[in-house]
């Protein structure tokens, strides 16, 4: 794993004496260059941050400043974006399952909704919104894992064709006149060519909806899914070639009205921005070698979720004996481990653990499970500005009632 420019081992050591560990540090001149080659490789496509990756109210007011809009998958997610500056007409809303409460207030703040299915729009068809998109489910996706292939049989996800033709006619008799189409069908994905076949697949939806339905569209939004390499020898998504796919399929297909694309990436721009740092507890020589951190999976449940991985290296304060460990944390599971089979110098207590790949759903799905503090946070942007405190104890405790 490459450390960020200007983020060596002295760095990384200064950081954790004067923040302590469990600490995320972010990366700002990572995010700011993902954005920009996102720009450059998608021309004029609208870019929505997907705020679920990392929701860090600094994060977000970096990538507002770049011009980014944000895809909000809840009414909390597009509170917290309208309150940071973003303006209703950059935030669009694409839930799952929602109460009618919580679309009438996407609708009330004159937020673009993404409708997951028929039935969702008819909670607030009484309302006859003017701008209508519903988010069509294919029959095929794809993601690194089955957990985050958000497309095909067995997602969560979406509506077959046939059900949306029947929800776009509806909408345009209730006086719908803006319209717009979403896929989202799956997470970190490394293949090019999976995003050429997402915008063809929303294309010839767009153009049998159009056909059926007599409607221009406004946008076709493809989602995200944009992925980076977590395993040593896997190669980088080829951004430029994805774009190029991507825009073809929508431009050369005819659509009516002329729709623009849009995309929601999210991993993508904030990932590689993040390392999580960590101190070695203990070593345990057992039935194999165990080196506890004070990263637990409160923090990594991305690991014993997915069957995740993520690169990782350590800091010695002297020389070490090569051999094979496991990494594991100081929750009270058996699916604590942070990474099995290692083979490198075995670390001892008090030098640090350094994982990559934690700018995106490590502090975002974090939690405070065994009553662990999840990390405190650090954005390098110049010199080191913390940006989330370690909670303690009270912090932890404070909802509960006596």
């Amino acid at each position: 794993m490459r450390f960020h420019e200007g983020i060596g081992a002295g760095t990384l050591w200064s950081l954790a004496e004067e923040f302590g560990t469990p600490l995320i540090v972010y990366d700002v001149g990572t995010i700011r260059s993902r954005y920009a080659r996102m720009k450059r490789a998608f021309g004029k496509a609208d870019v929505h941050y997907a705020c679920k990756a990392n929701p860090s109210p600094p994060i977000l007011s970096v990538l507002r400043g770049l011009g980014a809009g944000i895809d909000a998958s809840t009414v909390n997610e597009a509170k917290l974006s309208l309150s940071l500056g973003f303006t209703r007409d950059r935030v669009m809303a694409t839930p799952s399952y929602a109460s009618r409460e919580d679309l009438i207030w996407f609708l009330e703040n004159g937020i673009a909704v993404n409708f997951d299915c028929f039935e969702q729009y008819k909670k607030v068809m009484d309302m006859g919104p003017e701008r209508v998109s519903f988010r069509i489910n294919p029959g095929f996706g794809s993601g690194q894992f089955r957990a985050i292939t958000t497309g095909g049989h067995g997602s969560k996800f979406g509506m077959p064709l046939g059900d949306a033709i029947r929800a776009y006619s509806t909408a345009r008799e209730h006086g719908a006149c803006s319209f717009g189409l979403h896929m989202m069908l799956g997470s970190n994905n490394l293949d090019p060519e999976f995003f050429g076949a997402v915008a063809e697949a929303a294309a010839r939806a767009a153009l049998e909806v159009s056909a059926r339905c007599s409607i221009a569209f406004d946008y076709i939004d493809i989602g995200g899914g944009f992925g980076v390499p977590y395993a040593e020898g896997q190669e980088p998504l080829d951004l430029e070639r994805a774009a190029r796919l991507a825009n073809e399929a929508i431009l050369s297909a005819g659509i009516p009205g002329s729709p623009g694309l849009v995309i929601e990436p999210g991993r993508y721009l904030v990932a590689e921005a993040g390392l999580l740092i960590a101190t070695v507890t203990e070593v345990k020589v057992a039935d194999r070698v165990y080196v506890g951190t004070d990263v637990s999976m409160n923090t990594l449940i991305r690991i014993p979720l997915y069957g995740a991985s993520h690169p990782i290296l350590f800091l010695y304060r002297s020389e070490r004996d090569e051999g094979e460990f496991d990494v594991v944390g100081q929750a009270c599971e058996n699916t604590d481990f942070t990474a099995r089979g290692l083979r490198m110098p075995v670390p001892s207590p008090g030098d640090l653990m350094v994982v990559g790949n934690c700018g995106a759903y490590v502090s975002s799905m974090a939690s405070s499970y065994n009553l662990l503090p999840t990390p405190a946070e650090v954005m390098l942007d110049g010199s080191p500005r913390l940006v989330r405190r370690r909670p303690s104890l009270e912090d932890m405790v404070a909802l509960y009632l006596q």
